[in-house]
């Protein structure tokens, strides 16, 4: 079993290996509870992840491998640092008057926030108490996991969609197109406000005549 540790600050881009050799793998993740997860580390200056400025929580664990991943450290559990809610949550609310002041919020990244799906439910739950903004940054792969109630407690969604052509998407993240749209068409019908991202990478994603299907 993992050991709690400190919630450390830190960047997106620092690399941190093995911290929880005892986690599950991030296709085998079980939390039910949510009351424990795992972390890379917290940004508290973000005007990137949403309006205002953000505190950026980024978790552990995805299930795509794209071929230009920034930070490859996130995808595994084992990688990330064991902490408790209470701990994100405490941390959170140091920051909360500031960030209320300044129009800002809490965004979670990763990795993937949808692989530690009540972990994150419940992050996002106690940030809306704070009365501040939030937004989840997801591939949408694993969107069909977040039932309206996950998403009543996020402002807005920064929806990051590798390719719009299935071959194309295949081939970069080792996994299918077709769950991010249907994610994409359910926010859509629930006039959940998204910010679609696409990151243009020579050679990888911008052959135009890899655009459509």
């Amino acid at each position: 079993m993992s050991t709690v540790q400190p919630l450390e600050p830190g960047s997106r881009h620092d690399l941190r290996v093995g911290f929880s050799p005892n986690a599950p793998d991030e296709d085998k993740v079980k939390d039910e509870e949510g009351s424990y997860g795992y972390c890379h580390s917290y940004e508290t200056s973000s005007r990137f992840d949403g309006p205002g400025l953000r505190l950026v929580l980024f978790v552990s664990g995805c299930l795509l491998r794209c071929t230009y991943c920034h930070n490859p450290d996130t995808w595994h559990l084992k990688d990330g640092t064991y902490v408790s809610v209470d701990q994100v949550l405490n941390r959170l609310g140091d920051f909360a008057p500031v960030i209320r002041d300044l129009g800002g919020g809490l965004t979670i990244s990763g990795g993937e926030p949808m692989v530690q799906l009540t972990f994150t439910r419940r992050i996002f739950a106690g940030a809306k108490e704070m009365g501040l903004h939030t937004a989840i940054q997801t591939s949408g792969f694993l969107g069909d996991r977040a039932d309206d109630a996950y998403l009543s407690n996020v402002d807005l969604v920064l929806l990051d969609i590798k390719s719009s052509n299935p071959a194309t998407y295949r081939r970069i993240t080792g996994r299918d197109l077709a769950p991010t749209l249907r994610f994409a068409e359910r926010l859509a019908s629930l006039s959940k406000r998204t910010w679609v991202r696409f990151t243009l990478v020579p050679g990888e994603t911008d052959d135009p005549r890899m655009s459509k299907a």
